[in-house]
């Protein structure tokens, strides 16, 4: 979407993945189902959850599709602890990958 200044979902394709965080209000994950974004990352406090598009609708995936050689819920896990410890999110995630 580089570049855009506005998405229109009616001719634009949909992201890759879509990363919501829910600080407040909780994200229902077939919210996303209209919207056909093939994976979604769902952060709520020190977790993230991944899910994946299916003819069913979403379920939820060990790993990323995009990423499948990575533990993204891992790593994230590790990223805030190390920013709980005092580091900043960038350094947190050099000191980590």
């Amino acid at each position: 979407m580089s570049g855009k200044s506005r998405i229109d979902l009616a001719t634009d394709p949909p992201p890759d993945i879509a990363v919501d965080v829910d600080v407040t209000n909780f994200t229902n994950i077939a919210d996303y189902e209209r919207f056909k974004v093939p994976e979604v990352w769902l952060i709520r406090g020190n977790m993230l959850a991944i899910f994946v598009l299916t003819s069913g609708g979403y379920s939820q995936a060990e790993s990323s599709q995009f990423f499948p050689d990575t533990a993204i819920p891992k790593l994230y896990q590790q990223v805030m602890a190390a920013v709980a410890e005092g580091a900043s999110p960038p350094g947190a995630i050099r000191s980590i990958v």
